[in-house]
């Protein structure tokens, strides 16, 4: 085997959590399931590289077999208590740099050309209630929060006045300050990559992590959100939004027990690394709000309510009161049951049905107010450091069917690569 290892970048910071090198093995993880990772080098071509502490995806089929050595490439996360220990020192250094003026120790500065740069503030306090200025500063604060890059259909987003009403003017505002590059701070991830690392499925929203995997690296609490129907997302880090619900929001869920890792879907494929997250109940649309929104921003959320996973609660509360009466109440075992046979029951229940549940104030549109209160930038830099490294298996598969066609290989092994390609489908991530 090829015993030469690809150089260390000297200038590349936290080298402890973030190692590259040729045939090293993880002696913490040893024994667990690995995935496979291609990589391309231009002296050894593809390699299948090792991932500590995830399960495969692709198996045997991640590697290249033709004439190729394989070199094993890792990707070293830091432990539950060399987290702990970094954060400790981290607090530690902030704390002796702020009793001690002029003092640089501590975390590692950024010359401030190269910091995130946030957007300023905009002058609204002094904005009258009555003032002709007002909506075109509300406005102005509004498009500051956005990232220009994200894919937000205009069709399902809300007026300024209600974020305003959800966020308030101090929750527009609210930047938590970010001392990384742009470039870093933006970048954007496949969620098959964060999940190859961290663990937990690439299509919840809400993915809950092994317990073996949370008690490796500590991270178990984490949020994957898109803009499709949750508009007011954060698009910029540290930057405020709202998540929505189908319903009144409320303080039992378990979201709002603790800050979660968010990150955001800005297009196909890149996924945004926001901050900590503290998700707060917030106001709920009501009849007289619901009303006010534009005929196809209702519209398209009452349909999406309407054929949407989560939107079966609402779709069977709206069921039962047009078969039983407006103000029938089944009980947990009648809805339990027809959940059952939500498909036969959504087409009894009409779009005209559901937009008038919302109307008449029967359903509202609940909404958790989006906080960032942490950033954690060590985690974003090793993410980001490796991204490089990652192939996801749909390209893989994509890239080895046109490889065997080109072969003459015969249409039923082709069709075999289709199947394992839809399988392993990353249009979520």
């Amino acid at each position: 085997m090829d015993e030469r290892k690809p150089k260390r970048e000297s200038h590349a910071p936290y080298d402890d959590l973030d190692r590259h090198d040729v045939d090293i093995v993880v002696k913490a993880e040893q024994g667990k399931d690995a995935s496979h990772f291609l990589v391309k080098t231009d002296e050894e071509g593809e390699r299948a590289s090792t991932v500590p502490g995830t399960s495969s995806s692709t198996g045997s089929s991640g590697i290249v077999r033709e004439r190729r050595v394989p070199a094993k490439i890792e990707v070293v996360l830091p432990t539950l208590e060399e987290a702990r220990r970094q954060n400790a020192a981290r607090r530690e250094a902030i704390h002796q740099r702020r009793q001690v003026p002029g003092s640089n120790s501590g975390d590692v500065k950024v010359d401030p050309e190269e910091r995130y740069v946030l957007p300023p503030v905009a002058p609204i306090g002094d904005v009258g209630d009555d003032s002709v200025d007002r909506a075109e500063a509300l406005r102005n604060a509004v498009e500051q929060m956005r990232n220009p890059d994200a894919k937000v259909k205009k069709e399902i987003q809300f007026s300024d006045e209600f974020l305003l009403g959800a966020l308030g003017w101090e929750g527009i505002n609210h930047r938590y300050p970010i001392s990384l590059p742009k470039e870093i701070a933006e970048y954007g991830f496949s969620r098959l990559y964060i999940s190859n690392l961290y663990g937990g499925s690439t299509q919840t929203t809400f993915p809950k992590i092994s317990e073996d995997r949370v008690s490796f690296h500590g991270l178990g609490d984490w949020a994957f959100l898109t803009l499709e129907f949750n508009p007011h997302a954060p698009t910029r880090p540290g930057h405020s939004g709202l998540f929505f619900s189908p319903r009144r929001a409320w303080d039992g869920w378990h979201g709002t027990q603790r800050p979660l890792r968010t990150f955001v879907r800005l297009s196909e494929s890149n996924w945004v690394y926001m901050g900590e997250y503290k998700f707060v109940p917030g106001i709920s649309l009501t009849s007289d709000e619901w009303k006010k929104q534009k005929d196809k921003v209702r519209n398209t959320w009452v349909y999406g309510v309407h054929v949407s996973q989560w939107g079966t609660e609402v779709t069977l509360r709206v069921w039962f009161r047009k078969q039983r009466g407006a103000d029938y109440e089944p009980s947990k075992e009648e809805f339990a049951d027809a959940a059952l046979q939500i498909g036969d029951i959504r087409k009894q229940v009409t779009l005209q049905d559901m937009l008038t549940a919302y109307d008449e104030g029967e359903e509202e549109i609940g909404t958790y107010k989006m906080t960032c209160v942490g950033y954690d930038e060590e985690f974003v830099r090793v993410l980001q450091r490796n991204a490089h490294l990652y192939i996801s298996p749909l390209k893989n598969a994509k890239r080895k069917a046109t490889g065997r066609k080109g072969l003459g290989s015969s249409s039923k092994r082709h069709a075999v690569g289709k199947s394992r390609t839809r399988m392993e489908s990353d249009k979520d991530s």
